[in-house]
């Protein structure tokens, strides 16, 4: 009994250990995706503003 319960503590240890570096790579991956996506708004917001100007500059030609 004392012997079935410290093998399954030890695979409880084991598969916790693979829990916590999941995790932690999971979150690693969130905060590269987070850094992307910030990288990607301002690229866009650059390109809105980009058509926004062109847009303008068009009208105001007769």
């Amino acid at each position: 009994m004392e012997e079935e319960l410290r093998k399954r503590i030890e695979e409880l240890e084991a598969q916790n250990k693979e829990l916590k570096f999941q995790s932690d790579q999971n979150a690693k991956f969130w905060i590269e995706a987070e850094k992307r996506c910030k990288v990607l708004e301002a690229a866009l917001e650059s390109i809105a503003i980009t058509a926004g100007i062109l847009k303008d500059s068009l009208v105001q030609k007769p």
